[in-house]
């Protein structure tokens, strides 16, 4: 056996034991994470789903849903109006990013979730939107991480996760004052799709708003590779969302390859061992059976993890009351309404407290 032969065969079985030892720790990572309770234990399963598992996933989902959202003439023509997203639409990313991860990491509730989804609220009212938009928004925010999921991520989602997924969003939606919520995901599923159906059509206002979100996404990519990166863009899209927008459709060919590349991300995720739990600390807030950190101060100044999209926005921190262009420091009012769980059934621990727990049964 010559010398070329032995180092492959020595290759072959170290990557051999490297992937077993990912499968053994993905596999015990999932058997932790199915000892929680689906509903009492939302906001810890959502956490771990969104900012451990499944991050990149996650975040280049919600962007495209977000995107998605362009492609309705009556959404794309408040962004047209409010001049918010035309003057500065990587501010108004960061402004979405920052209350959406506000919203996850914090029961809906507590001290520091409400804060930013009264501001939400707040921004909101200054507009003219209908349920049916506001409900649609809420349905992708919920199913376009698990669609992704499914077609390219290393495993599916969990029924638990689903129901985590959905009983979170559900009570951000009630507390949006958002009407009609569908009480189950098949349900929201099927709204998606009719709302879809009839509502996703070409106006200019969708172009306009799809573009600006385009060059703030191309702006990251080297000058060079701008045009075949949009060039993938364009042939990521499905038809009715490409039409909507004003797009032209790409070859097929190419449609199949802007996809595979994604699901290459799927395969390559499960050559890596997880990552650590210190990446997901639910945040209890106060009334909860444990409170992590100190009680919220409003006038606290955070800094961004990190910034996404060039110009970058909020270098020196941000409040919550203060994040988007509308009045800073003006907050609505959670809306009324019934949550699945109340808050005083949660049960969000410390991740080193709430795997160590009896799990508590359905």
């Amino acid at each position: 056996m010559t010398m070329s032969s032995i180092l492959m065969l020595v290759f072959i079985i170290l990557a051999g034991l490297w992937k077993l030892a990912c499968v053994i720790l993905r596999h015990k990572r999932a058997s932790l994470i199915e000892r929680l309770h689906p509903l009492r234990n939302r906001y810890a399963i959502l956490i771990h789903f969104c900012f451990v598992d499944f991050p990149f996933i996650y975040r280049r989902s919600l962007e495209y849903g977000l995107f998605r959202t362009y492609a309705i003439p009556s959404i794309s023509s408040v962004l047209h109006k409010s001049g918010n997203f035309s003057a500065n639409a990587s501010k108004r990313y960061d402004d979405t990013d920052i209350l959406v991860g506000e919203l996850l990491m914090h029961h809906i509730d507590g001290d520091r979730a409400s804060t930013a989804l009264r501001r939400l609220n707040f921004i909101h009212s200054q507009f003219k939107i209908s349920n049916a938009d506001f409900l649609y928004v809420l349905s992708i925010f919920v199913l376009q991480p698990l669609d992704w999921i499914s077609r390219y991520g290393y495993r599916d989602a969990t029924d638990a996760e689903k129901l985590a997924i959905f009983t979170a969003w559900h009570d951000i939606g009630v507390r949006m004052g958002i009407e009609a919520i569908p009480s189950t995901i098949e349900e929201l599923a099927e709204y998606k799709e009719a709302y879809e159906r009839e509502k996703m059509l070409y106006s200019d206002t969708n172009n306009e708003i799809a573009e600006r979100t385009m060059e703030l996404f191309l702006n990251e990519v080297p000058s060079l590779l701008r045009p075949l990166s949009r060039t993938l863009a364009y042939a990521f899209m499905d038809d009715r969302l490409r039409k909507a927008v004003g797009y032209a459709k790409q070859p097929e060919w190419l449609s199949t390859f802007a996809h595979m590349i994604m699901r290459f991300h799927g395969y390559a995720i499960t050559w890596m061992p997880p990552r650590p739990l210190s990446r997901a600390v639910p945040r209890v807030p106060p009334g909860c059976p444990a409170q992590q950190a100190s009680p919220f101060d409003p006038c606290e100044t955070r800094q961004l993890l990190y910034h996404v999209y060039k110009p970058y926005n909020y270098t020196d921190g941000y409040r919550v009351d203060e994040v988007g262009a509308m009045k800073p420091g003006k907050l609505g009012n959670p809306c009324a309404g019934k949550l699945f769980l109340p808050l005083s059934e949660c049960h969000n621990l410390p991740w080193d407290r709430c795997l160590s727990a009896t799990p508590i049964q359905s």
